[in-house]
């Protein structure tokens, strides 16, 4: 958020004016199209075309001063608004071979001392200021209007035969690039209030004050251009040649305002717009005629208060920085932000087209920035929260389940949380008269050759490592992460647990070092997992029953003769790609309901005598005891070292002649 006020601040006081201008021009071609300039105004051009007309008539440029009396002979008696001389008189005119200067100026003085509405320019052009007597038909009161300011400048006028005729300025208002995209109604020099040639027109049409103009902090006029500049353009153009020469027809400029200025390149009054290029440079005195049809229609770009460009800037901010926070996913924020981004645009353009000039570069930058520093921050804090939970977890998972748990942090709960997991128990067989025959060096390096094979396989199967109690190993599968798989990598970790202790004693056989075995117990159940422990030494792991039931499944081994034991819970969820046998059903100690428990096999012991051995169940459970008895003694001998067979057959003969249906419930006395 930071970032986004930051932004907001620098928008605020111009850091972005730059950019800001860019996108404008954009949006002022694009929009250009849109908008129609005011039909009344007919741009008359001074174009090459008429420059050689006259010249092959032996009148070369500047033109003598009837001439200009012949434009608005032409405009007045077609029953034309005015005329607009967007061109300089400040010099008398010169003596022709077939004309004086002083006859022909007089002409045109004459012309423009007439009814008919007729406005010529005067310019203020860099260099010192002279006291001179002003015309009051170049001045004006402007009330409510703001004049931008002209210091250092010098005030040229119309020669001085002409100053009875309506004037305006001439000037316009360059940016730092040299393009144009504003004019001022009024300019402010040597304490007066001189009006433009567009402003002063746009009154003179109206025949009415216009005092109520939406200006920029230079109290200048931003102008909505309507499209290329010159012939084929957004206005009208007649040549010049053909108006004075009456080729015209009269219909075509009844009711008109002919603005006429030079449009041939020789005249050097091309200038820089938005909407210009190489094929249309953009004429003087159109940009003129532009600011008259701004003002004459009210379409003039309008640029928007301080505090409603604040407030744009920082609702994208704030829009952006809810995007990034609404969603997880990196894809999901980029569709988000490239959505918002697209949207500020269209509303931009949608504004711009309406004549509201809100700020572009702010807006954009504070989404963006701030999305930006919101990202970094959170990246930091990432950062930083993986670190934590890859130090508090490296020693108890594998590095792929943290990097699982780190990219789903909504579902990592450290406080406490109920989850279906399963458990995990190992025993090493035989430890403790194993350790007494061994040195204390010895003993932790059995220890910690057999640990190494039991956490391999727990942590590569996405188990986490609860704890190490002497040479029993607990473990939890599907939590901290529910994982849909947890049942069947609790059974792959069991197998490969076996897989990896049957290494170790081959390799210790060869070594003549005491071999090792392994018992395990495995039960799946609904726990709570979390953060358990003093505050100063806190460790995470699971509570509940299935945790207890878990640990006397491994007890249990050593009853019925396996080497691990499952239960019933845990098989229900497993693929048929694990084989298994029952050894019938135990009401551990503590308990009171039996539980159905299983000997997982490994892929090494697997083999036809399994479905055998399975099938004798069947036949138990049919009735034909004697039957599951007898195919339970045969695989007997053919497995002679299978000590769970034997207690089996132990424990089942003796309810041979007996129909109970609880005959296989073997009940624990002890842990």
């Amino acid at each position: 958020m930071a970032m986004v006020v930051i932004v907001t601040i620098l928008g605020h006081v111009g850091a972005f004016a730059r950019l800001d201008i860019v996108a404008w021009d954009v949006c002022t071609r694009m929009t250009a199209r849109w908008h129609a300039p005011d039909r009344r105004i007919v741009l008359v051009g001074v174009d090459n075309s008429s420059l050689s007309f006259f010249a092959a008539n032996g009148v070369l440029w500047p033109w003598p001063r009837d001439m200009w009396a012949r434009v608005i002979d032409v405009a007045e008696n077609a029953g034309s608004a005015g005329v607009m001389l967007d061109i300089m008189f400040d010099d008398p005119g010169i003596d022709r071979l077939n004309s004086q200067a002083d006859a022909t100026d007089k002409l045109f003085a004459d012309r423009l001392s007439a009814d008919f509405l007729t406005l010529i320019a005067a310019f203020l052009t860099p260099g010192e200021v002279t006291d001179i007597p002003v015309p009051e038909s170049l001045t004006t009161v402007a009330k409510n209007l703001p004049a931008h300011p002209m210091p250092g400048h010098k005030l040229l006028l119309p020669y001085e035969t002409f100053q009875h005729a309506w004037m305006g300025l001439s000037n316009t208002l360059a940016d730092a690039d040299g393009v144009i995209r504003s004019v001022p109604p009024v300019f402010s020099w040597h304490n007066l209030m001189l009006s433009t040639l567009s402003y002063r027109m746009a009154e003179l049409v109206t025949e009415s004050e216009i005092s109520k103009l939406a200006l920029d902090a230079d109290g200048a006029l931003r102008l909505r251009y309507y499209g290329k500049g010159g012939p084929g353009g957004a206005f009208p153009y007649v040549s010049a040649a053909a108006l004075i020469t009456n080729r015209i027809p009269a219909d075509s400029l009844k009711g008109r305002i002919l603005i006429v200025g030079g449009y041939a390149p020789g005249l050097l009054d091309l200038k820089p717009t938005p909407v210009a290029d190489v094929e249309h440079p953009y004429p003087g005195f159109e940009i003129h005629a532009t600011a008259l049809s701004n003002i004459l229609k009210g379409d003039y770009l309008k640029p928007v208060g301080a505090l409603l460009s604040i407030f744009f800037t920082l609702l994208a901010g704030i829009a952006g920085l809810v995007v990034i926070n609404r969603f997880r996913s990196v894809i999901h924020q980029t569709i988000g932000i490239a959505g918002l981004t697209i949207f500020i645009l269209i509303l931009i353009v949608v504004l711009f087209n309406a004549g509201f000039q809100m700020p572009v570069a702010s807006p954009l930058l504070a989404c963006f920035l701030g999305v930006g520093a919101q990202m970094y921050a959170g990246w930091r804090f990432e950062g930083r929260q993986r670190h934590l939970l890859h130090s508090l977890f490296s020693r108890y998972l594998d590095d792929s389940v943290i990097e699982d748990m780190l990219d789903r942090p909504d579902e990592l709960k450290m406080v406490g949380a109920k989850r279906r997991a399963t458990i995990l128990f190992t025993d090493m067989v035989g430890f403790t008269p194993l350790s007494e025959k061994m040195s204390p060096e010895e003993t932790v390096a059995v220890l910690n050759e057999y640990h190494k094979a039991v956490v391999d396989a727990t942590l590569t199967n996405r188990g986490l490592l609860d704890k190490y109690v002497g040479d029993a190993v607990m473990a939890i599968f599907g939590a901290p992460l529910v994982d849909a798989e947890a049942q069947a990598m609790a059974a792959q970790a069991l197998l490969d647990i076996h897989a990896g202790v049957d290494k170790l004693s081959r390799d210790r056989k060869a070594r003549d070092l005491p071999v090792v075995d392994v018992r395990v117990g495995m039960h799946t159940d609904e726990v709570v997992v979390g953060n358990i422990g003093h505050p100063r030494r806190m460790d995470y792991t699971a509570i509940g029953s299935g945790v207890n039931i878990a640990s006397r499944l491994e007890g249990a081994t050593r009853l019925l003769g396996s080497r691990n034991l499952v239960s019933e819970h845990l098989c229900a969820g497993l693929p048929d790609r694990f084989h298994r046998r029952e050894l019938g059903r135990v009401v551990l100690k503590g308990l009171h309901e039996p539980l159905k428990v299983y000997e997982m096999i490994t892929d090494a012991a697997y083999g036809p005598w399994l479905d055998r051995f399975n099938e004798a169940w069947s036949f138990w459970r049919e009735g034909k005891r004697q039957q599951a008895l007898q195919t339970w003694k045969t695989l007997q001998n053919e497995r002679e070292n299978d000590r769970a067979i034997g207690i089996l057959i132990d424990r089942m003969e003796k309810f041979v002649s007996t129909k109970g249906e609880d005959d296989d419930v073997l009940v624990l006395a002890s842990k």
